[in-house]
């Protein structure tokens, strides 16, 4: 089995609307991705942002968050305010804020890893990640 690495950057900028969707990486049709580590910082105290996995062929850049629709939540929980890009968390591990070891998702494609904002947030500060992981044929 031979894979290929995916290192994706994203950020869900400052000011984004509640439940508002923005494009990490996309999966492509009879892939998959293992997702290793999702590290991410920034964004305000007391509020918190998610991982959403969208289907191929809805809008994801500054697009609302659909579950009718298929779109789906992976991680949930990463808490704003407290990290940095000096010190970021990762949201697939145990940090006493957000979720507790998780280890690696894989998710199948076509679709797009999408940050949202979570409930009624809308970040003064952007929210930054980095996805590393495995993308390989289902």
């Amino acid at each position: 089995m031979h894979g290929t690495r995916v290192w994706a950057r994203g950020q869900l900028p400052a000011g984004a609307d509640a439940a508002k969707n923005f494009p990490l990486t996309s999966i492509p049709e009879g892939q998959k991705l293992t997702m290793s580590v999702l590290s991410y910082w920034g964004g305000d105290s007391s509020e918190y942002y998610a991982l959403n996995a969208v289907p191929a062929g809805f809008a994801t850049n500054n697009a609302t968050m659909d579950a009718d629709e298929g779109s789906a939540n992976v991680v949930f929980k990463m808490t704003g305010g407290v990290y940095t890009a000096s010190n970021p968390a990762n949201a697939l591990a145990w940090n006493n804020l957000t979720v507790s070891a998780i280890g690696s998702i894989t998710i199948p494609g076509p679709c797009t890893l999408c940050l949202c904002t979570a409930g009624t947030s809308s970040p003064a500060a952007a929210v930054n990640a980095v996805l590393i992981g495995i993308l390989e044929d289902l």
